[in-house]
């Protein structure tokens, strides 16, 4: 009660008393004024949340109001925009109304005001303000980007770099997709939700827009999807942050994938796979030593052919330009690289821009560093290990229809006895909804140059040749790149140490998910390892937005355990089933067995994600003074 009123009430209060002395006495006692309404929350609100958190229920309690009118509700918040929503608008006195934050905010954070007004008298009021937080301060730097995609089957490769200001907007880069110049990032915005899921808009100089859904890992490093058919495609792919742009040397395990242009133009396009050691021996040269390039063109495989090239000095972005000469079908090889670090480039291939031959792929450069040159002898490959390849088989229709396209995934197991012989293997193969779940086993040769190239042989249990592999060591304890040289398919990928012991699958993970022209997804997943449990939430495509991500695994002793990942997309919600390879409690794949369609996911342990240091403070709270009621709600406005 204002005190302008409380002076009213108790002047007519001594009004009457004095008329009442004026009379005949009774001897009773004087009116006694009802005591003030009055209104609490019945626990205080949380003074912040994250953007895309879960809903808060708040509860108000009206004391002393004789007609039992409850509460109304106010929601506003700085600077306009998206407050989130409070629904309902009235409740009784001690029933919850629900806060759901935004999903996304302007700037690093925004100042929520939340006000629970006594219906009887809206002069008796508690206000509350929280901040609402965005998780972009864990996005901020310089990041390397690259996506492998594919459109009607045609897989392509795009990579670049984009540059995050730390509160949502993107202030520059450059993308390199089917062409040697690069197309310029003139603006754009992100927005990292309280799970660690995010969304990026770039803005190019040419006029077209390219939009990512992604799930930070730590804040160097994220797993994307892109949701807008740019080109007309899907994919998924990686973005890290750069921490260095200078120049390369040394030696580079590589692995590319897409597709190559015949030399002729007699052959439609095929798909293709190489893979190698590139040796930067001087200052922007690959003379030759130390570096080898295999290739598998559509099932055609040439092997152990040697490699020379050029490499220009990295720009003020880390990008660099590398033309390959190998011997391969399709003539040498272009490449625009781009820096993250050391041991890590991230690679996008075009044709030849004068003759129209040549690669459209893309992959990863790692750095062997130290141990460059010293992979001696078989027993430099030992140990335990987990594969997960994705690529692509061209089958011939008939006549006048042209190349069927088909995506091809394996993943397994093996481990490697330091002796040249591969042992205890599991397998599942997967080409063209065609598949195969197998025991593995075969030999493997550790090529006497030194270069860390390693050939071997597979065959599975009871179904036939398995797929033949050429690894590429990086050493230092680093993963291991693969290609695949076997006719089933084309394609490459990635091998990590299996950690000893019996695999665990618990906690917080994000996921990437390709089904080469299907469903690409990326998101947020929670294990329970005792329950066999997966729950989060995932943007898939063109889908976008956030969708529920469930599904279930059977953990046992194996490195291999079956389960289902379910997803929605625009298509409806899929479940895949399939088995899931685990590395070391921090990663692993699934891989689709079901023969519906052809996927592989990657998923990789989250770290904790820290709220920015600068988002706004609570505000203290107080009641609202008579003047500002006029703002509170109107029965019409709770009506909706």
């Amino acid at each position: 009660m204002s005190s302008a009123k409380w002076a009213l009430g108790l002047a007519t209060a001594v009004a009457l008393l004095g008329l009442a002395g004026c009379g005949k006495s009774s001897g009773g006692a004087g009116v006694t004024p009802p005591p003030p309404i009055t209104i609490a929350f019945q626990s205080a609100p949380p003074t912040s949340v994250l953007v895309g958190s879960a809903p808060v229920p708040i509860t108000a309690v009206v004391t002393n109001d004789a007609a039992s009118r409850g509460v109304d509700w106010l929601l506003t918040c700085t600077g306009g925009g998206d407050c989130g929503s409070l629904m309902p608008l009235h409740t009784d006195s001690g029933s919850a109304t629900i806060y759901t934050p935004p999903a996304n905010v302007s700037g690093s954070s925004i100042t929520v005001n939340i006000v629970a007004f006594a219906s009887s008298d809206h002069a008796s009021n508690v206000p509350a303000s929280l901040s609402v937080a965005s998780l972009n301060g864990n996005f901020s730097g310089t990041y390397v980007f690259d996506v492998s995609a594919a459109s009607g089957g045609f897989p392509y490769h795009f990579a670049g770099v984009l540059v995050a200001d730390g509160s949502g907007l993107i202030t520059g880069g450059e993308l390199t997709d089917f062409a040697p110049m690069p197309d310029p990032i003139t603006s754009g915005t992100y927005q990292v939700g309280g799970d660690g899921r995010g969304t990026i808009l770039l803005t190019l100089s040419s006029g077209s827009t390219v939009n990512f859904s992604f799930v930070l890992l730590s804040s160097s490093h994220a797993l994307l999807n892109e949701t807008d058919g740019f080109f007309g495609g899907t994919g998924t792919g990686t973005i890290d942050l750069q921490t260095s742009v200078a120049a390369p040397s040394g030696a580079y395990a590589f692995v590319l994938s897409g597709n190559a242009v015949d030399p002729t133009f007699t052959l439609p396009n095929q798909p293709e796979a190489l893979g190698g050691i590139l040796n930067i021996d001087a200052p922007g040269t690959i003379s030759g030593s130390g570096s080898v390039a295999d290739e598998n063109l559509n099932g055609a495989t040439t092997l152990n052919a040697p490699l020379t090239g050029v490499v220009s000095q990295p720009d003020s972005l880390g990008a660099i330009a590398l033309t390959l000469s190998s011997g391969l079908s399709a003539g040498p090889i272009q490449l625009t690289g781009y820096i993250v670090d050391s041991k890590n480039i991230k690679l996008a291939g075009f044709p030849d821009p004068n003759t129209g031959a040549g690669y459209y792929v893309g992959g990863s450069a790692l750095g062997q560093g130290s141990a460059a040159g010293t992979f001696h002898g078989n027993s430099v490959f030992s140990g335990p290990n987990v594969y997960g390849i994705l690529g692509q088989r061209q089958s011939m229709t008939a006549a006048g229809e042209g190349p069927f396209w088909a995506s091809a995934a394996w993943a397994g197991s093996f481990s490697a006895d330091g002796a040249g012989h591969l042992t205890g293997g599991l397998a599942d193969q997967n080409v063209g909804g065609v598949v195969v779940i197998d025991t593995l086993a075969g030999t493997y040769s550790v090529d006497a140059s030194g270069t860390g190239r390693v050939t071997a042989t597979t065959n599975f249990g009871s179904a036939g040749p398995g797929p033949q592999f050429v690894f590429y060591l990086t050493g230092n304890g680093g993963p291991t790149l693969v290609l695949d040289t076997d006719a089933t398919g084309t394609g490459g990928g990635i091998v990590y140490p299996q950690a000893s012991g019996a695999p665990s699958f618990a906690g917080a993970y994000g996921l990437k998910f390709d089904a080469g022209d299907g469903t690409d997804a990326s998101g947020q997943m929670n294990a329970d390892g005792v329950a066999g449990t997966l729950t989060g939430l995932s943007s898939t495509d063109a889908f976008g937005g956030s969708a529920p991500l469930m599904g279930t695994f059977a953990l046992s002793a194996s490195t291999r355990f079956d389960g289902t990942l379910t997803l929605t997309s625009l298509g409806g919600v899929v479940t895949n089933t399939g088995a899931f390879y685990i590395a070391d409690p921090t990663q692993g794949f699934f891989i689709e067995n079901d023969g519906v369609q052809v996927s592989l996911g990657y998923f990789a342990a989250q770290t904790a994600l820290t709220q920015n240091s600068h988002g706004a403070r609570a505000q203290r709270r107080r009641p609202l003074s008579r003047p500002r009621v006029a703002k509170a709600p109107t029965r019409a406005s709770r009506r909706h």
